[in-house]
């Protein structure tokens, strides 16, 4: 920023965060002051008046205890256990008032908590208390009253006084603990306190040597700056022009002075070479930029900025670059959607091109040409093989891939010949009766081999019924009755075999029926 000013602005400036450093120093004297008078303040006022609630607390909690052990002398006249009652009364009410000091200080989370543990075991212990100094004093109204100390009323009062006593005692011991511990944590936030005092003396002290330090480090950096700017602004002039001359002579056009080196007063002169710099670059860089993209294959839109002189004659000849660029990609997508069309036919016209342009739209329709020719003897010999028409293998020679289609084809023409052969070799032999020929399945591969084996299943299944029917028909006819069919079959040859047996019942019947009437005729 400074850079930017005058050199009255900069002296001026330096006054400025003079000033400012003064009040950083007095801001961390200020903040240093108030953290470390917010921590005496805190142990003041807070912590040494929240410990002296505590001593007072346990010292009345002492004399109440100590009282009421002097009502529970059974030496003590009635003069002096009416005054312990007495005293235990009040330090009771004085231990009370004390708790009210501490409770109505400032606290942490903890001290509140433990204090919160503390009244209630006071509580019950005061409780306690108060049960024992009423029984104590009911005594002594009996005693008063003329009962002596083996009145069995006094001996079981004196009784039941006693057993408030221990209950009592026993209550004392926790009452005493959480005392103690909540001093302790008071203690122990005091200290706190007042480290965090010393702590904050101790940075104020830091704060505000450091912040003088790093003052006077500004200050003097702000002086050698000046120093340094005025006697820098004649070299920067000088470097910069040498800077730019440098870059002409390496072809690096995108150099430009820096205008932050120099002076205010002194850019307009590193401007103007800038902008003298900036009329030779753009045409060149637009140069550079559309036979880049045109040699990645993204082809720019024609150039419309105007230009002048040999500027313009470079950008005439890049238009006429990118319009036979545009006219080769335009008739290579032409050939490419005739192609996903289907059109095998379409061709480019190659006279539209120049110089090896036209030999490479010459080139696509000759191998288009390679390509369709045997693509549609494929095409022709699939077309006639699926209508049932197989025709003759293929002669022609062809190379590479193109050779390897016609193998397959020609495979694909000797499988199907085979397989029509076969079908009607088993036709012929079913005409003629021969029901035991079977085709060579293993003479086939694929599905083709599946149908075939499954011709050959499908006579298996028929000639085996018809046989069987065959050899029973020929038995009944020459008289030997067989056996009935026990054999599983299925559909229409299973009512085969139920036919047969049927018939095969009734001639067993006819026999057993003749020989019955021939016994019958015999015994007359």
């Amino acid at each position: 920023m400074l850079s930017n000013m005058k050199m009255g602005t900069r002296i001026l400036a330096g006054f400025v965060v003079a000033l400012a450093i003064m009040l950083v120093v007095g801001g961390v004297a200020w903040s240093g002051a108030s953290k470390l008078s917010a921590s005496l303040h805190d142990v003041a006022d807070a912590k040494m008046p929240s410990l002296e609630a505590l001593d007072g607390v346990q010292i009345e909690l002492f004399a109440a205890a100590r009282s009421i052990n002097t009502v529970m002398l059974r030496r003590a006249d009635a003069r002096m256990r009416e005054g312990s009652n007495a005293s235990a009364t009040k330090a009771i009410e004085s231990m009370e008032v004390h708790l009210k000091d501490y409770e109505a200080l400032p606290h942490g989370e903890t001290a509140l908590r433990l204090f919160a543990d503390l009244k209630s075991a006071g509580r019950e212990w005061r409780a306690k208390a108060e049960v024992v100094l009423e029984s104590t004093r009911a005594r002594d109204r009996l005693m008063a009253g003329g009962k002596e100390k083996d009145d069995p009323e006094v001996v079981a009062l004196e009784s039941r006084i006693w057993t408030e006593f221990l209950a009592l005692r026993d209550a004392l011991a926790p009452f005493e603990t959480k005392v103690e511990a909540l001093s302790e944590q008071t203690k122990k936030d005091a200290e706190v306190a007042q480290k965090a005092g010393a702590e904050a003396g101790s940075s104020a002290i830091t704060g505000i040597f450091v912040a003088i330090a790093l003052g006077a480090l500004v200050l003097l950096a702000i002086g050698v700056f000046l120093s340094r700017q005025i006697g820098r602004t004649v070299v920067a002039m000088a470097s910069e022009a040498g800077k730019l001359r440098e870059a002409v002579a390496a072809g690096k056009l995108d150099v430009r002075g820096d205008l932050a080196a120099v002076e205010a007063e002194f850019r307009p002169v590193i401007e103007g070479i800038n902008e003298t710099m900036e009329a030779y670059a753009r045409p060149i860089k637009m140069t550079v930029e559309h036979v880049t993209r045109i040699g990645k294959g993204d082809i720019p839109p024609k150039i419309t900025d105007r230009y002048e002189g040999d500027f313009n004659q470079i950008k005439d000849s890049l238009n006429g670059c990118i319009e036979a660029v545009n006219a080769l990609v335009t008739d290579a997508g032409m050939l490419a959607k005739a192609g996903v069309e289907g059109r095998l036919a379409t061709r480019a016209d190659a006279a539209k091109h120049q110089g090896d342009f036209r030999k490479v739209v010459q080139g696509v329709n000759d191998t288009l040409d390679a390509v369709v020719g045997p693509l549609n003897v494929a095409a022709k010999y699939v077309d006639e093989i699926s209508k049932g028409q197989i025709p003759p293998k293929i002669t022609e020679s062809y190379n590479g891939d193109f050779n390897a289609l016609k193998s397959n084809l020609n495979t694909c023409i000797e499988a199907v010949n085979r397989l029509v052969t076969d079908a009607g070799a088993l036709a012929q032999a079913g005409v003629e009766g021969r029901l035991a020929t079977r085709a060579d399945a293993s003479k086939h591969h694929g599905d083709f081999k599946k149908i075939v084996e499954g011709v050959n299943q499908t006579l298996d299944a028929v000639v085996g019924p018809l046989n069987v029917a065959a050899k029973y028909v020929d038995e009944i006819s020459k008289g030997q009755i067989p056996q009935k069919i026990t054999a599983e079959y299925r559909g229409d040859f299973n009512a085969i075999k139920d036919n047969l047996n049927t018939c095969i019942d009734a001639v067993n019947r006819l026999v057993a029926d003749a020989g019955t009437l021939v016994q019958a005729a015999v015994g007359g």
